[in-house]
């Protein structure tokens, strides 16, 4: 009989354990199916904070400043052996070349000019040459151009079969080009240095002698063999 009765009371327990056990799996269960059903949304670019409006506004554009050109002066003189010459100068940069006073400051607008400065009298250097010169120019300062002529002090002897001539007129060229006309046996003249060549009047014809150079700074005789 008491064996009968606690045969129940187990019976009844293990019944018991075995409800709970059940709804406790069907609980869990139910959450999983929910879970999968609703699943948390997944984060996007869109969730992100927006940036800052410092950050999206463009950064304000530097504006230039403008730079005032301003104006200074420039004097030009010419040299040649140290000594001042009469020449001919033009301010290049402008529209039309401008005419320049010889050592005589003029206003001129700041910044790189360019200077021609070309020899006039055939006294001072025979071949007259010309020189192009780049000066800057500082607003409200002067600038002072010196264009500094090179020279070679020359005479020209003609021999012609080794025979000393009479003074005779001959065209000194130099580049191809004919540069100055000089007489042989005169006094010496001065000139570029440089290499030249000289067409003699021979017997009616016209003969080219190649091979004269003038050293600069020096003086020399040299002769004109023509034959």
């Amino acid at each position: 009989m008491h064996n009968d009765t606690r045969s129940a009371t187990l019976f009844r327990s293990v019944s018991c354990l075995s409800g709970i056990g059940l709804a406790l799996f069907a609980l869990g269960c139910g959450a999983a199916a929910v879970s999968e059903q609703n699943p948390a949304p997944a984060a996007s670019a869109g969730d992100e904070p927006p940036p800052s409006a410092a950050a999206t506004q463009p950064a304000p554009e530097q504006q230039a400043i403008p730079v005032k050109v301003g104006r200074g002066h420039l004097r030009v003189q010419a040299e040649v052996a140290g000594k001042s010459v009469p020449a001919r100068a033009k301010l290049l940069d402008e529209e039309r070349p401008v005419e320049l006073a010889m050592g005589e400051a003029i206003s001129a607008e700041a910044g790189t000019r360019r200077i021609e400065v070309s020899l006039l009298d055939a006294e001072m250097l025979v071949d007259k040459p010309t020189q192009q010169l780049e000066v800057f120019v500082e607003p409200n300062k002067r600038a002072e151009v010196k264009a500094a002529f090179p020279w070679a002090k020359v005479q020209l002897n003609l021999l012609v079969s080794g025979r000393q001539q009479p003074p005779t007129r001959v065209k000194l060229v130099r580049g191809g080009n004919v540069v100055a006309e000089v007489q042989t046996g005169a006094p010496m003249f001065m000139v570029s240095p440089g290499n030249y060549e000289a067409d003699v009047p021979l017997r009616g014809k016209t003969v080219r002698v190649k091979g004269l150079v003038f050293f600069e700074g020096s003086e020399q005789v040299i002769p004109v063999r023509a034959q």
